[in-house]
């Protein structure tokens, strides 16, 4: 057994442990889903910037409940959307979704700490529910 610690990990180092012990069971520990984590920092940076459409206007000290709420319901996607939240969404962003996607399906078990993330990638991003561990350390 092999455990990754994130997907960067498994990235860097599970083509080796396929090449050389093939049987060996794969681990994924994600600790977040940071392709989550990384979209809805690039959602806040634009608050900071002003750049929020006019349903989201704020003050500069005061982010509207509207605008969390889009910040909170934000689910990454490989695809690109002409919604306001997707268009703030940077590329760095987007590509850690699709590697940390990869990452995921590559691996034999993924262990997830939060209920939602679960329920996102079995849900939303179609990961057999069999490879899913919720382990909320």
């Amino acid at each position: 057994i092999v455990i990754f610690d994130r997907f960067f990990a498994e990235e860097a180092y599970s083509f080796h442990i396929r090449k050389h012990h093939p049987s060996t069971l794969r681990v994924l520990d994600m600790q977040d889903m940071h392709s989550l984590r990384a979209a809805r920092s690039d959602l806040v940076q634009s608050f900071r910037h002003g750049q929020q459409p006019p349903p989201f206007t704020h003050t500069k000290t005061k982010m509207t409940q509207a605008f969390m709420k889009e910040i909170m319901t934000y689910i990454p996607s490989s695809s690109s959307s002409s919604s306001f939240s997707s268009s703030k969404v940077s590329l760095k962003s987007q590509d850690i979704f699709l590697r940390e996607m990869a990452s995921i399906h590559r691996s034999d078990v993924i262990l997830v700490c939060s209920p939602y993330e679960k329920y996102l990638l079995q849900y939303v991003y179609n990961v057999p529910s069999f490879k899913l561990v919720l382990a909320p350390f």
